[in-house]
């Protein structure tokens, strides 16, 4: 396996370094994403069987520290407020929280638009390499005595 890695040449360097970026960042993802941390169970069973006319916090959203529940506590803190600067507030805090939460996807599409570049570049410069082989084997065969006609 490292011989084939070595044979591969100079542009497997860099496409092994963006599997193991690529990677890291799919694994530091799958940690942060999961369902319990976005929506955990207690925060979901108060969702689907709480009342909408809520008087207090809850303390499934004060004591939350997850994406939705920060969205919610903002909500239900700036209730008081008109519908139309409480929809204002609460999309200001949905994207920064979506922000938050797409952290590290820039890095992972733009190793998926070089790797395949890298890949191609491999691929031409090994192709070069066997054409100047071919050429260098041609030219020699051409100049050997075998190769010349017979009076």
């Amino acid at each position: 396996m490292i011989q084939l890695l070595f044979r591969g040449g100079y542009t497997m360097i860099p496409i092994i370094l963006c599997s193991v970026i690529s990677l890291a960042v799919i694994i530091e993802r799958g940690f942060s994403l999961r369902e319990k941390k976005i929506l955990p169970r207690r925060l979901a069973d108060w969702l689907h069987g709480s009342d909408p006319e809520v008087t207090g916090l809850p303390e499934e959203i004060t004591d939350d520290s997850g994406a939705l529940a920060g969205v919610l506590r903002l909500g239900c803190e700036n209730r008081e407020l008109s519908l139309e600067k409480n929809y204002e507030i609460l999309q200001i805090a949905e994207k920064q929280i979506a922000s938050r939460l797409e952290r590290g996807l820039v890095l992972l599409e733009i190793v998926a638009v070089i790797s395949p570049l890298l890949g191609l570049l491999g691929t031409v410069i090994g192709m070069v390499l066997v054409f100047d082989v071919i050429s260098q084997v041609g030219a020699m065969a051409r100049n050997s005595p075998a190769a010349s006609p017979r009076p």
